[in-house]
């Protein structure tokens, strides 16, 4: 008996992923932990994906020695395009048609699986590319699920403009670029590096880091100065501190009676402290009488 294919009937627009398989915000990466790095440490150049985010966000620019790729930075750079080319993020306004988007869809897709040499070579040659996609990650996402990130970066300088006028380059990059999906990555490329140099240009001039607060290494700690932190109060800082730091290393040494122990006032702005939410100042507050009264029993 000749073998006949299957015909199912089904028209092909029906043949799409399911909800759980298909792209959208919730199979995003999170790219919290790697942003944290960077805002606390700076240690922008650790990899590839710190260095692009280096790039895009709107902080001061300095020169650093690029990282190369390595394969877990291809991967997530890619999801992120994935998602600036298709438009997944829910604010986007404007998104391309669905056969645009299988044809988008494929072309990362095939990135995604290719051998990680092909991978670090897209990601060197179309670097502006995926700084681009990760601009309109940082954008969109960090005013609505890492506030906290957003609020340091927008107190540190005022650039809240970026945030605010990004999402519209983004929507304008996808209508005017991307047509048939099918467009060359060269000319993705230089239609991401003309936008991003627009939206720079409204924050690069206002990018003010606070100065960095040196640190003393552990070997500089001597046992003597990290006694006298331990045993001394914690002075209380005032605005006037801030604007004069030897104002506060001069009251630590009238209080400990010498000069060599003002870099108590070091290490104890090292320290943080914060109130516990009620929640769980409530819980622990039960559960102390139960321990202390099963101590006392045994």
């Amino acid at each position: 008996m000749a073998h006949r294919g299957l015909n199912l009937g089904f028209p092909l627009r029906t043949l799409v992923f399911p909800w759980t398989d298909a792209p959208q915000l919730a199979t995003l990466p999170d790219l919290g932990p790697v942003l944290r790095d960077c805002l606390v440490s700076r240690r922008w150049n650790a990899t590839y994906l710190s260095h692009c985010l280096y790039s895009c966000l709107p902080v001061p620019r300095s020169s650093s020695k690029v990282p190369p790729p390595e394969p877990r930075s291809c991967a997530l750079l890619l999801n992120v395009l994935l998602a600036t080319l298709l438009g997944l993020y829910p604010s986007c306004v404007k998104k391309p048609p669905f056969q645009v988007r299988t044809q988008l869809f494929a072309r990362v897709h095939a990135l995604l699986t290719a051998p990680s040499d092909a991978q670090q070579a897209f990601a060197l040659k179309f670097k502006v590319l995926l700084v681009f996609s990760l601009a309109e990650y940082a954008c969109r996402l960090l005013p609505a699920l890492f506030p906290g990130e957003h609020e340091s970066i927008c107190s540190a300088q005022a650039v809240s403009a970026y945030f605010q006028q990004g999402p519209a380059l983004f929507d304008a990059f996808r209508q005017d670029c991307v047509d048939g999906g099918d467009e060359p990555w060269p000319k993705l490329a230089a239609a991401a590096q003309e936008s991003h140099d627009r939206l720079s240009r409204t924050y690069r001039s206002k990018c003010r880091l606070p100065q960095q607060q040196r640190r003393p290494q552990p070997a500089e700690v001597s046992p003597a100065l990290l006694a006298a932190s331990l045993a001394s109060p914690r002075l209380v800082t005032y605005p006037f501190h801030r604007a004069s730091p030897s104002a506060l290393r001069d009251e630590y040494s009238v209080l400990l009676g010498s000069r060599d122990l003002a870099e108590v006032s070091t290490m104890h702005s090292l320290v943080k402290t914060a109130e516990l939410p009620e929640s769980v100042r409530v819980l622990q507050a039960s559960r102390l009488p139960s321990r202390l009264s099963s101590a006392r029993i045994g």
